[in-house]
């Protein structure tokens, strides 16, 4: 069995133990977590220099699958400009928790992407080297010219992130020379084991591109969504996080199969 192999296998049973606590105590969690369903945690824009006491940054790092979090968390005034917050190799966090005990949270994020550069934004866990973290990735490549989605967790020898799923997102460009793509996200962690992704990629088609990945271990305490940025350039414009509903399944991973491009935004 291969190292990768063994690593995942350590994952699912590690995940089967906690959903099974969750699905276990899901009635009398929901009981008191039912009165934050829609409640907004973040809605803000970072355009036009508009700082946030709500949000908290510090220095991003990462190498060779290795990432980590460099000095003390401040304000974030000093990466705002005028077409929004700039995250290259810097993390921001929200200072208001969110909880996936018995309800999913969703994120949605408007972002400006180069050529080799990376955002990652994490759900789940207490940060970038935590094996607990849900880190989902979305990289624009140079080499392969394309957009690409990558889901996956610290899991490997000294917490270097392994991925569970990469896929590319289908993009045409109006202007093939464009240096920044416009990226609409939205991200449904459900809770459990699954999340759930939109993207649109504001080319010439606009079209919505949309996969779940289902690996991912439940947390039962309260989480702090993060979003970082690595490479050459990468831009927040405004960031939305409100507390949701747990999804049902079936329906969900129905339409999620499909990858199909529809209107979710």
């Amino acid at each position: 069995m291969s190292t990768l192999e063994t690593l995942l296998l350590s994952q699912n049973e590690k995940q089967l133990s906690i959903l099974q606590e969750q699905t276990h105590n899901f009635i009398d969690w929901l009981k008191n977590e039912r009165k934050l369903i829609d409640k907004y945690i973040s809605q803000h824009s970072f355009l036009n220099t508009n700082p946030s006491d709500s949000w908290e940054a510090a220095s991003f790092y990462t190498i060779d699958g290795l990432s980590e979090i460099k000095g003390k968390w401040g304000s974030i005034e000093h990466l705002c400009l005028d077409e929004g917050l700039y995250l290259s190799n810097r993390i921001i966090r929200c200072k208001e928790p969110v909880t996936l005990k018995s309800l999913a949270v969703e994120v949605k994020l408007e972002a400006k992407l180069s050529i080799n550069s990376e955002i990652w934004i994490l759900t789940r866990g207490s940060g970038v080297s935590d094996p607990n973290s849900a880190i989902l990735k979305i990289s624009k490549e140079s080499e392969i010219d394309g957009i690409f989605i990558v889901f996956g967790s610290p899991i490997g020898n000294d917490n270097d992130f392994v991925f569970f799923k990469r896929q590319q997102i289908p993009e045409e460009k109006s202007d093939p020379d464009q240096e920044l793509t416009n990226i609409d996200i939205r991200i449904k962690d459900n809770g459990d084991d699954r999340i759930y992704v939109s993207i649109k990629l504001n080319t010439f088609q606009s079209a919505v591109f949309q996969t779940y990945c289902n690996k991912f271990i439940p947390s039962l305490i309260e989480n702090q969504i993060m979003i970082a940025g690595y490479g050459r350039n990468v831009i927040i414009k405004g960031v939305s996080i409100q507390q949701k509903e747990r999804c049902s399944m079936g329906i969900i991973i129905e339409g999620s199969k499909r990858q199909q491009c529809c209107n979710v935004f």
